[in-house]
């Protein structure tokens, strides 16, 4: 018999979801033939399996299993495959071990039953359906039993719960906050000319080109003036440079937050950016990415797409020294040689670990960003 157990799938996740079998259940499984999909927070996983033999299911589409959870068997023959089965069985009937969903242990908790209400199911796993299986089949009944109740977490039963995606980031979000002394420098910037400009060079590339993707690329190309600012934190005291610019870009198109990796953006032309991040977008939308597009990231951009955003404080992923914020445009009257005139601004805030990065550091990245900017010009096309 072979167990079939989630491996450790990256290095933010604890749980996924099985979205799908690529086996019917009995079914012959040939070593290396794929066994099932999985999802997690980033990206959709196929695993495959690593011996010969007869499918067991022990848990169906749309379950959450965790990282080193058996999610089925594979028996050498059906022989094999009916021992277990019974003997499972006897056992579930001697002594119930149940493995009992998240879901399902919530629902439990809110109607106050027990796992020897579940046991007569003849069940080792029991699921959310289940127990509204039961709920349903119990509500004919002249005694429904008492009222739900709060789940084991005491929240209220109205509570609304934070999706498996969403307690990736909170994860994320919470360790920064706990390991990482930042600082936070807000830099104005006057983006007409670039504004104008990059309408041309989309034109001209015949590609949508903004000012995130012109933003990502001028990022890019400052990681040989500026090492310590792309990298890897080892400790408290010491820091690995990037040998190359792996810039993530903060995506949300209504499918979750992802982080892709523009990779090797100091090497790349305005156009390639513009392609990579395209390609991003579309991913982001149908909540699917390669794991290679995720990882390896050694510095980062947050892109607040919400008009009238004015500013930013971003989060500074773990490992990783600051992370860049840009908002969006904005109009403001100035004074211009004795005229009032209107003018397109934006707001680039960057956050940076007070470790690495001193004050008068962050202002001099931040003044090179804002003079590439405001110099921008249509001949940035094919560099």
């Amino acid at each position: 018999m072979h167990s079939i157990v989630i491996p450790k799938l990256n290095a933010n996740d604890d749980v996924c979801i099985l979205t799908a079998w690529s086996a019917a259940n009995g079914e012959r499984v040939s070593a290396g033939a794929p066994l099932a999909v999985v999802e997690t927070s980033k990206t959709t996983l196929e695993l495959v399996a690593e011996a010969d033999g007869l499918l067991l299911r022990d848990f169906e589409a749309g379950d959450e299993a965790r990282v080193g959870q058996t999610i089925g068997y594979l028996f050498p023959d059906e022989v094999a495959r009916a021992a277990f089965l019974d003997s499972r069985a006897r056992a579930a009937t001697e002594t119930p071990n149940l493995h009992i969903t998240r879901k399902a242990r919530d629902l439990m908790d809110r109607h106050r039953l027990i796992e020897s209400d579940l046991a007569a199911l003849g069940k080792s796993v029991i699921r959310e359906s289940d127990v509204r299986a039961l709920l349903e089949a119990r509500a004919g009944e002249p005694d429904r039993g008492p009222p739900p109740m709060p789940a084991r977490t005491g929240r209220p039963v109205e509570a609304i719960e934070l999706t498996r995606h969403q307690r990736a980031v909170a994860r994320t979000v919470t360790a920064s906050r706990r390991e990482i002394p930042d600082a936070f420098l807000l830099i104005k910037i006057d983006c007409d000319r670039a504004l104008d400009s990059l309408v041309a060079t989309s034109a001209t590339a015949r590609m949508q080109i903004g000012l995130l993707e012109a933003l990502v690329w001028l990022t890019g190309r400052l990681r040989s003036s500026y090492p310590h600012f792309f990298g890897q934190v080892i400790d408290d005291e010491s820091f690995l440079p990037a040998k190359t610019a792996h810039i993530g870009v903060t995506l949300d198109q209504g499918r979750g937050l992802f982080v892709p990796v523009v990779r090797d953006a100091d090497r790349l032309t305005l156009e390639q950016v513009a392609e990579t991040l395209d390609e991003y977008r579309y991913n982001a939308f149908r909540g699917e990415f390669e794991e290679s597009a995720l990882g390896e990231g050694t510095f980062s951009v947050a892109f607040i797409a919400e008009p009238d955003v004015v500013f930013s404080v971003p989060v500074i992923l773990p490992g990783q020294v600051c992370m860049l914020s840009l908002c969006a445009v904005m109009e403001e009257l100035v004074f211009d040689d004795g005229e009032v005139r209107a003018r397109r601004v934006i707001h680039l805030g960057l956050a940076y670990d007070h470790r690495f990065i001193n004050g008068r550091e962050a202002g001099a990245f931040c003044r090179d960003l804002k003079n590439a900017i405001e110099s921008w010009g249509e001949d940035h096309v094919g560099r």
